[in-house]
């Protein structure tokens, strides 16, 4: 199985408030959080930069208003 798969994805309940996340990163086995997602949105470069390791130079930012 890859690291970033999981065997039960779904972890919420459509009808509450969401109590857990899974913090999936490449590189790195998925991990089960027992908190809220913080609010963030992946921003991808104009010409998808890619690094020397080849992906690409995209980043996470964080929506402080949200």
């Amino acid at each position: 199985m890859d690291t970033n798969e999981v065997q039960q994805p779904i972890i919420n309940s459509p009808y509450d408030e969401p109590r857990a996340h899974w913090r999936i990163h490449a590189h790195e086995p998925a991990k089960r959080i027992e908190t809220r997602r913080p609010p963030t949105y992946l921003y991808l470069p104009p010409r998808r930069q890619v690094t020397e390791a080849g992906e690409h130079a995209a980043r996470e930012e964080p929506l402080p208003l949200v």
